[in-house]
C-alpha cells in the first residue's frame, strides 16, 4: 500500500480531578518513522473497510474546523496550531452534547495514490499485561484500532479541486447511536450529503433494467452482474467511488443497446456521476437473499434453475443438494424422534 505521512499527532481527552473533560496537547507531530507509516496504512485499511460509512460536505453557513484546516493547507499556519484548534474543537462539542468521550484525537495527514486525505479520529486504549525475556509482567497501553466508532476521512484533494460534489467527507456510521454521530458532524462543522445506500440500490435497479432491455439472461447476466459487482466492490475496498462511465466502459457493448453509460443517464435512476458505495446493497447482483417468518435463504444467482428451483405458481422453493452442515444439523435433530 502506498502510504505517504506527511503530519501525525495525536492528543489526549481526559477527565481532571473535578471531573471536568481537559485536553491534555501534544505540542509536536510525531516523527515519520515505518512505525507511524504501518500504523496510517493499517487505520486507512481498517477505515476503508468499514461497512456503511455517510459522506458529507462542510456547511456552507460557515466551519470552524474547515477554517482551521483551509489556514493549514493555505500555508497560514502549521499541523500543530491547526491540531490543537481541533481538539478545542472536539472539547467543546463534547461539553455542549454532555458528552464524556475520553479517549485520544487522532489526526493524520497522509497521501494515498496521489490523493491527499485527512484521517480524524477518537480512539480508545486499552491496558494490556506484558511479559519481558527475564520473564517479568508489566503493563502496557495501546490503541483499539479496530474498533472504529468515532472517525472521519476528509478527501482535500476533492475538497480542494470539486468543492461542490459536496461528499468529499466520509464518517463511521458507529453503533454508538446517533447522539453521538450528530456531535461528531458538528464538530467537524459539516451537513449530510449524497446517500450511499440510495445511490447503489438506484444503481441495482438501472443494472437490472439494463440488462432486461439487452435481453440479457442466464449466463450473460450473471455475467454482467459479477463484472458490475467486482468493480463495486474493489472501488469500496480502496475507498474510490464508482464511476458510472468508467464502469460503462468496463462492460462490453451489447448490439442493438446502448453503453451503460448512456443508458442510466437517460433513465430516471437519480445516479450520479460519480458516487460511493454501500457493497453490501449490491450484493443481489450476484446473490438471492431474504428473511422473514423465522427463515434465512440465501444463494448464489448460478444456482437459481439448476439447485434451486422456485415455483411461482406455489410459492414454493425446491433446493437440491443441501448444505452438508444444514444436513447434519436436519439428521441429528430428527434422529432425536
Amino acid at each position: 500500500m502506498s502510504i505517504n505521512v506527511k503530519a501525525l499527532i495525536l492528543h489526549r481527552l481526559e477527565l481532571n480531578q473535578e471531573g471536568l473533560l481537559v485536553v491534555t496537547p501534544r505540542h509536536q507531530t510525531l516523527p515519520a518513522t515505518e512505525a507511524v507509516t504501518q500504523l496510517i496504512a493499517e487505520l486507512h485499511a481498517s477505515y476503508a473497510a468499514k461497512p456503511g460509512k455517510g459522506f458529507a460536505a462542510f456547511n456552507d453557513s460557515g466551519s470552524s474546523f474547515a477554517e482551521a484546516l483551509a489556514n493549514y493547507l493555505d500555508g497560514q499556519s502549521e499541523f500543530v496550531p491547526f491540531s490543537l484548534q481541533a481538539a478545542d474543537l472536539l472539547q467543546a462539542q463534547l461539553n455542549q452534547y454532555g458528552l464524556v468521550e475520553t479517549g485520544y484525537l487522532l489526526l493524520a495527514h497522509y497521501q494515498h495514490l496521489a490523493v491527499d486525505k485527512l484521517l480524524v479520529m477518537q480512539l480508545k486504549a486499552q491496558e494490556s499485561v506484558t511479559i519481558t525475556d527475564a520473564l517479568d509482567l508489566g503493563q502496557t497501553r495501546f490503541l483499539e484500532l479496530k474498533s472504529l466508532q468515532l472517525a472521519a476521512s476528509v478527501d482535500l484533494t476533492a475538497w480542494q479541486v470539486e468543492p461542490e460534489r459536496r461528499q468529499y467527507i466520509s464518517f463511521v456510521r458507529g453503533r454508538a447511536g446517533r447522539k453521538v454521530s450528530d456531535f461528531f458532524l458538528d464538530f467537524l462543522g459539516c451537513v449530510e450529503g449524497v446517500d450511499a445506500k440510495a445511490q447503489s440500490k438506484a444503481l441495482l435497479t438501472a443494472v437490472d433494467d439494463y440488462c432486461a432491455a439487452a435481453g440479457l439472461e442466464g449466463e450473460e447476466r450473471q455475467d454482467l452482474g459479477k463484472q458490475v459487482f467486482s468493480y463495486c466492490k474493489e472501488k469500496a475496498a480502496s475507498g474510490e467511488e464508482v464511476t458510472v462511465a468508467e464502469l460503462s466502459d468496463s462492460l462490453p457493448p451489447w448490439e442493438g443497446e446502448s453503453r451503460f453509460a448512456d443508458f442510466a443517464a437517460q433513465g430516471d435512476y437519480g445516479l450520479e456521476d460519480k458516487f460511493p458505495v454501500e457493497q453490501s446493497a449490491l450484493k443481489a447482483l450476484v446473490k438471492f437473499s431474504g428473511t422473514g417468518a423465522g427463515v434465512t435463504i440465501s444463494f448464489e444467482e448460478k444456482h437459481l434453475g439448476e439447485r434451486v428451483i422456485y415455483d411461482m405458481a406455489t410459492d414454493t422453493l425446491t433446493i437440491k443438494g443441501i448444505p452438508a452442515n444444514l444436513r447434519d444439523q436436519l439428521k441429528r435433530r430428527l434422529g432425536e424422534h
